[in-house]
């Protein structure tokens, strides 16, 4: 794919070429290589200078001959023998060969290094990526493929991946991503994005708060700043605080964590209800890291559903019509009872039953325990949660045994072979034919769900919300080119509704609220006065016309000319058309509604 800008061409099959292949190969084992080529140097050098020290005069020690023999590795002779033999001769190249090989290498290493910092200086619209773990490494390849250039900031320099990213085309900058200098190196201020994936929480949110820093004043687009949080608490603490601190033009500041971000893509792959069994009865076995996410995603996409089953309005639910979850781990029913006081709402949606079972019990190998579950209610789909690869596997094979024409769904952590060869099970196995597997890493780390965290899911909101309005009102994609599917819709046109959500924050203060992810899932829907309302849809307009004339815009009485970039629109509040005043005002009136049905609630401060 061509990147933005036209500067080269990526070619995902350069890495696979013989001479990429060998050189890997080589670099495993070259210093093995060369190692025993220096022992072997030493060994003939010292017979050689020790046999021809015996046909001279003199008192020479042995001594002698060691000092002599390291001497070679210097180029240099400190004692010449009337008669060269094989062994000595031998010694000389080899050790000449060592000491050209390691110059060689050194020159090379630091010609590299400073070819590639030339190229970093120069980079632009870029993505850096902070940390090569298997996060990093997974990411830095999805990037490549889609185009971008990559600079990769790691601070280990015997981190093996590095050439791995090399191959790859992204740029490698060894250093501490937490120092100025080295995001300086990284060129921050022209980056497009900054993703922080280091092994600590800490050094992640550190890295972000550095990345700000480094802004300039005037900038097309912001800097948007992913940082990744392990501890899921630590991140639906941050969640709430992420719209309020992302209300600067120049930067966008985004928290993910990868359950979350896995079990966004699981239930989209994998939904755990459809249109013909909406409440299904699902099997979970174990309780890994995934399963609070996972419970509470999908309680939550209950809640938006229910919330406007009625037309206009709050729906209810109907008194058991809930969700059915039977989970078996060795303390499921301890588990349990800490997941509802943890979150209370999910009594309102679903039921979760334990089943307190160790899966190496005879018990469990016999199976007899399911068909006591499907006799009471049947059992739609089963999901495998266990945090260890190996037990995970010989759990959901037994399930799969004994679950017969049931979806069986495992979730695998570590991204070897394992997830491609179960996902390949029903090609070659009858018996699997209901078996998927699904990697967490490799599923939740693309470049989609990293970029449309909280500001992607209300911008999201946000366009859709308008393309509900225009086509009530007759509007079609023909007549209006912005009413395209999200994933349709031109980057420009997306960037717009992104800014328009990172300003979300800003507004909503001056009419002294907040925003936050929904806590309060029983309570109704947020109404503004009409005060407010007016306010903000002000506010919303005078933040739309600076944007455009950010971006080129500028006024013309003519309708809007895509081309030349102008539009009647950018005047005044009190200038604009009583129609397009309608629009704001809809917009804000309506705005509580869908960032509900988005999952994030207003609230008074």
């Amino acid at each position: 794919m061509l990147k933005k800008g036209g500067r080269f061409r990526f070619n995902p099959f350069r890495r696979f070429s013989p001479w990429k292949l060998f050189r890997r190969w080589w670099e495993g084992k070259e210093w093995i290589f060369v190692g025993l080529i220096g022992l072997l140097a030493l060994v003939l050098g010292f017979h050689g200078y020790s046999m021809a020290l015996r046909g001279t005069q003199g008192d020479h020690s042995v001594y002698s001959a060691i000092y002599w023999t390291l001497q070679l590795f210097t180029g240099q002779e400190g004692f010449t023998p009337p008669h060269y033999s094989w062994e000595l001769q031998s010694a000389r190249f080899m050790a000449l060969f060592v000491l050209f090989y390691a110059a060689v290498r050194t020159i090379a290493a630091v010609l590299r290094q400073q070819f590639e910092n030339i190229k970093i200086y120069w980079s632009r619209n870029h993505v850096i990526i902070c940390g090569l773990g298997q996060e990093g490494l997974i990411l830095t390849s999805r990037f490549r493929e889609d185009g971008w250039r990559v600079v990769v900031i790691d601070m280990d320099e015997n981190n093996g991946w590095h050439t791995q990213c090399r191959d790859m085309g992204a740029l490698v900058l060894v250093g501490n991503a937490t120092d100025r200098r080295i995001l300086e190196k990284a060129r921050v201020d022209r980056a497009e994005y900054v993703i922080s994936v280091c092994g600590d929480d800490g050094a992640n949110c550190q890295v972000a708060m550095c990345a700000r820093k480094f802004l300039p004043e005037r900038r097309k687009r912001p800097l948007t700043c992913v940082a990744h949080i392990k501890n899921q608490d630590m991140h639906n603490l941050l969640k709430e605080q992420e719209i309020m601190m992302s209300n600067d033009d120049n930067f966008r500041l985004e928290f993910f964590n990868v359950y979350q971000n896995a079990v966004r893509a699981l239930l989209v792959d994998h939904p755990v209800w459809n249109d013909d069994n909406p409440f299904p009865h699902i099997l979970i076995a174990g309780w890994g890291g995934l399963i609070d996410s996972f419970l509470v995603q999908v309680a939550q996409r209950r809640h938006a559903e229910s919330l406007f089953s009625v037309e206009g309005g709050v729906g209810e639910n109907i008194e058991g019509e809930r969700l059915r979850f039977t989970v078996v781990d060795s303390a499921a029913s301890e588990k349990v009872e800490l997941l509802y006081c943890r979150y209370p709402q999910l009594v309102n949606y679903c039921d979760v039953l334990p089943c307190d079972m160790d899966f190496g019990s005879a018990e469990f190998q016999r199976g007899e325990f399911l068909d006591n579950i499907g006799r009471i209610s049947g059992i739609s789909k089963a999901y495998v949660f266990i945090d260890d690869d190996s037990l995970a596997v010989s759990v959901t094979l037994q399930i799969v045994n004994n679950l017969k024409n049931i979806p069986v769904v495992v979730c695998l952590n570590k991204e070897d072979g394992m997830e491609m060869l179960l996902s390949n099970a029903d090609r070659t196995v009858n018996s699997l034919k209901n078996l998927k597997a699904f990697g967490i890493l490799n599923n939740s780390c693309t470049i989609e769900l990293l970029l449309d965290n909280t500001h992607g899911l209300l911008a999201r909101s946000i366009h859709e919300e308008y393309v509900r309005e225009q086509t009530a009102k007759g509007d079609t994609p023909q007549t209006n080119s912005s009413l395209l599917p999200w994933n349709d819709l031109p980057e420009q046109l997306k960037e717009s509704n992104r800014q328009q959500a990172d300003d979300l924050g800003r507004k909503l203060e001056t009419v002294n609220c907040g925003i936050s992810p929904v806590h309060d899932w029983n309570a109704g829907i947020f109404e503004f006065t009409e005060d407010e309302i007016q306010l903000l849809a002000q506010l919303e307009h005078n933040r739309w016309v600076k944007e455009r004339k950010k971006e080129g815009w500028r006024y013309s009485s003519s309708p809007k000319d895509l081309k030349r970039k102008t539009n009647p629109c950018l005047v005044p509040w009190e200038q604009l058309p009583s129609e397009e005043q309608a629009k704001d005002l809809n917009t804000v009136r309506n705005m509580p509604r869908f960032l509900a049905h988005a999952g994030f609630e207003i609230y008074r401060l």
